[in-house]
């Protein structure tokens, strides 16, 4: 890569970062967690890009070939006059050492796949040199690590490590989890396995009326859930409503989905691991805003599942913190327009409004939908972007249909309060996680196992 960024560059970043954090409250920790050069990595394969960095997976952190240059001076001389026994002592004293050994020693699973990956700058970005991307990559980067460092949630992404290099180096880097699948991926494979059915013969013209608000179609997928839902709220089934329920469930059109019961039964443990997607970002996100921290960003390709199948938010560069007087909840800020991806972006973003933690409720809600009716949210608007600005951000404010019959009005709740055109009239994010969770435990008649977070410790995790 290239050498260091010109001051200039060097300079503008810093101060972005700064005025970030200028009334910060979260402690910046990151010089607590192992640091490694970048010759010391032997990376695998690229698995993924955003605006400006780049993430690979680690095969390994030859870590032996620079404990010299690692260690402090004074301890060098020690070495020189005491021998081994004292240089390992050293070393073992040495928290640095022990979690960078810790990482170098459990960078491979049993199962030979690597355990971290790193997230750098990319390189044409460097080679290219245009001074306010640098300027708005190097300043990400550093927020990133800043927020990262600070947080801890088990469907947050977890920093492991950081660079040797300063923050504003063209070779700085933070390690992570590796990831696999992200949620777009897998939205893809869950179509798959719970297929469009073919379009039926209609015997009547179409009706001209369309839903309050709502754009104007839904696939038929979205609207045959009912029969893996039940079509009842979530609230307090006993003996007598679970029937009622049991007898909705057939009354279905055997045309238009397969009704066998190791089908449903398929389905409903499909439906069982979206809800659980969906109530895990909710508590990530809801733990972010219990900080005053808001994502801005929220969308599929953004969130993750590790190896164990947990969904993690990843990708921190626009996360923001809010001013202090945010714990009132109810004011709004002069912040950045047009931060995140259009389509989950609240319309008080798009149109460069003073904004709060209620526009990650917006885009919730729109990501909820879409994890739910798998399909993808506005695409009528794809080639006419002028038209949804029009019809979305402004005017109607429509949003994605929701079948009048088959989804539970829980759900149903937690979408229509959350993308309100008003921010004071959205849900909170933990009304939606509550929400969810007793969602999950109906469909699960009762059982609420890993749903407590606090519950719930990553392993492999090195603490001083």
């Amino acid at each position: 890569m290239s050498s260091d960024p010109s001051g200039k560059i060097v300079e503008q970043a810093l101060g972005a970062y700064k005025k970030t954090f200028a009334e910060s409250t979260i402690s910046d920790t990151s010089g607590d967690f192992p640091r490694f050069a970048f010759s010391e990595l032997t990376l695998g394969k690229r698995l993924g890009e955003g605006g400006f960095g780049v993430v690979s997976e680690v095969l390994a952190f030859d870590i032996s070939a620079h404990e010299d240059s690692h260690r402090p001076p004074e301890t060098s001389v020690e070495v020189e006059t005491t021998g081994v026994e004292v240089e390992r002592k050293e070393e073992e004293e040495d928290p640095d050492f022990q979690g960078r050994k810790f990482i170098a020693d459990h960078c491979i699973r049993n199962d030979s796949d690597a355990r971290y990956a790193i997230k750098i700058l990319k390189k044409s970005l460097v080679d290219k040199a245009d001074v306010n991307l640098m300027v708005k990559a190097l300043a990400d980067m550093a927020v990133e690590t800043h927020i990262l460092s600070a947080i801890e949630h088990p469907n947050i992404v977890k920093l492991r490590g950081v660079s040797q290099q300063g923050r504003y180096h063209p070779e700085y880097f933070i390690v992570m989890d590796r990831l696999y699948d992200t949620l777009d991926k897998r939205l893809k494979a869950w179509a798959e396995v719970f297929p469009k059915p073919p379009p039926m013969p209609k015997k009547n013209p179409p009706s001209k009326r369309q839903s309050s608000g709502s754009t104007r179609s839904t696939s038929s997928r979205a609207s045959k859930l009912g029969c893996i839902f039940g079509r009842k709220s979530s609230q307090e089934f006993d003996d007598d409503e679970e029937k009622e329920e049991q007898d909705d469930t057939v009354e279905m059109n055997p045309t238009t989905i397969e009704s066998s019961p190791s089908n449903l039964e398929k389905k409903k443990k499909l439906l069982e691991e979206r809800l659980v997607a969906c109530f895990d970002l909710a508590s990530a996100i809801a733990y972010l805003h219990e900080r005053n921290i808001i994502y801005r960003d929220t969308k599929p390709e953004n969130c993750a599942f590790d190896v164990r199948g947990d969904i993690k938010l990843f990708d921190f560069g626009t996360a923001k913190e809010l001013p202090p007087q945010n714990s009132k909840r109810d004011l709004t800020f002069n912040l950045t327009g047009m931060t995140g991806s259009l389509p989950w972006m609240a319309p008080e973003v798009a149109k460069s409004d003073p904004y709060n933690h209620k526009v990650d409720v917006f885009s919730f809600a729109v990501l909820l939908w879409q994890i739910v009716a798998l399909e993808m949210p506005f695409k009528e608007y794809e080639s006419d972007l002028r038209l949804f600005w029009e019809e979305v951000h402004n005017g109607p404010h429509k949003r994605p249909e929701i079948p009048r019959l088959g989804w539970p009005k829980p759900i149903e709740l937690c979408m229509r309060r959350g993308w309100a055109k008003e921010p004071s009239e959205r849900m909170e994010m933990k009304q939606i996680e509550n929400i969810l969770r007793k969602e999950i435990i109906r469909v699960r008649k009762g059982d609420d196992a890993g749903l407590r977070h606090d519950r719930r410790r990553s392993t492999f995790v090195f603490r001083r």
